[in-house]
């Protein structure tokens, strides 16, 4: 008996991958082969007329994580930011704003 590891690439793992992908999507059976070429066709000007799109910075939320003493004061320069700067909890619930004192930057 041999025993293949899992993280191992071999041609039934690999064609069974990219099979359901094209069944599922209805993709030509020839998908894959022009996909490397056509992800480099893609410019800067697509990326930015699909983002214009698609995207709503008014939607949109940044999520920064460190060291508040280290970034608050970086946060708060940035014109667009730093009067809309929302502190949370561990599970995302906006939580009072306090002063950060020395050695605790937890918020």
């Amino acid at each position: 008996m041999i025993i293949k590891p899992a993280a191992i690439e071999y041609p039934p793992k690999i064609s069974g991958c990219r099979k359901p992908t094209v069944v599922v999507y209805g993709l030509p059976d020839d998908y894959f082969n022009g996909y490397i070429q056509r992800v480099r066709a893609v410019t800067l000007a697509d990326v930015q007329r699909v983002a214009n799109r698609y995207l709503d910075p008014a939607k949109m939320a940044i999520l920064v994580v460190g060291d508040r003493k280290v970034i608050e004061p970086g946060l708060r320069s940035l014109e667009a930011v730093g009067k809309r700067i929302t502190f949370v909890d561990m599970e995302g619930k906006p939580v009072a704003v306090r002063t950060v004192t020395e050695g605790d930057s937890r918020q």
